[in-house]
């Protein structure tokens, strides 16, 4: 097993990120671990409602977003859902 074998392992199956992240912003975040080659399900949950950025946040390889306050219902009904596509 090399080392590009053992990273992609030990990525988890699916992160849960908002876009305002201390020191980078949540889009920069999810491309940096693609570019690693991690290919978890991405689940975004932003304040943001504009369309740009919710298509920036699918375009920077977000797997779905959910635009905040979400209650805990929807927010587990989404997780769900999103491991089901990628399952």
């Amino acid at each position: 097993e090399d080392d590009a074998e053992r990273e992609r392992g030990a990525w988890p199956d699916l992160v849960l990120i908002d876009t305002s992240l201390p020191g980078m912003h949540g889009h920069a975040f999810i491309r940096a671990i693609r570019a690693r080659g991690a290919r978890a399900a991405v689940i975004v949950v932003s304040a943001e409602t504009h369309r740009a950025g919710i298509v920036d946040a699918i375009n920077a390889g977000a797997s779905t977003c959910i635009t905040k306050p979400c209650t805990p219902d929807v927010l587990a009904q989404r997780i769900a859902e999103t491991i089901d596509r990628a399952g």
